[in-house]
């Protein structure tokens, strides 16, 4: 009885052993070709003309490469959305933070009143004209800026007009600014790009 078990115990552990000894070369098998296909792998990284080949091939994904290149002479400044209209937060004679309406079709940049009164530009005085608006003739006051500074940006002896202007904005940014810039208005993205004229 006792040779009987012993007997089985053996038997078992035979199989066992055998199992073992299967699995542990299918393993070794398993592990070969793994070294042989990235063996290949490497060879075939040397015929292509791409250096990151590996770095895609086992480090997963390749990085975002569609992110336009940045100019160094390029200033970006956030825009801020009114309906249909777009705004930028200025300052003006490194005094005064006021938010302007962006337009790149107005010949002048133009003040509000309060603002002018703040900026110490108010002036009985002061030669008035006439300008053409979509909304008609206009009269205005004419003065000049120390400076105006959107974002790092900054124009010295800015003209402007000064007028009652009612609603969300402090006046308007106009070409008397801009056409010192290349200017470009993503307007999905919010924001206003200004990139110095060379003359």
């Amino acid at each position: 009885m006792a040779g009987n078990t012993t007997f089985g115990i053996l038997t078992r552990l035979a199989l066992v052993l055998a199992a073992i000894g299967a699995l542990g070369g299918y393993g070794l098998h398993y592990l070969e070709n793994q070294v042989l296909t990235q063996e290949n792998l490497k060879e075939m990284s040397g015929r292509l003309p791409s250096s990151n080949f590996l770095d895609l091939v086992f480090q997963g994904n390749p990085k975002e490469t569609n992110t336009p290149p940045t100019d160094p002479e390029e200033i970006v400044v956030p825009l801020i959305r009114q309906g249909r209209s777009l705004f930028v937060r200025v300052e003006l004679n490194d005094f005064r933070e006021a938010t302007l309406l962006v337009d790149t079709g107005a010949t002048e940049t133009v003040l509000s009143t309060d603002v002018a009164f703040d900026l110490g530009l108010l002036d009985e005085e002061a030669q008035e004209v006439t300008y053409n608006t979509a909304g008609g003739q206009v009269q205005a006051q004419v003065t000049e800026l120390e400076t105006i500074r959107v974002g790092d940006a900054v124009r010295h002896q800015v003209p402007a007009a000064i007028q009652n202007i009612d609603g969300f904005s402090d006046g308007l940014l106009g070409m008397s600014f801009f056409e010192h810039f290349l200017v470009y208005v993503d307007s999905e993205r919010g924001e206003l790009h200004l990139r110095p004229r060379d003359y």
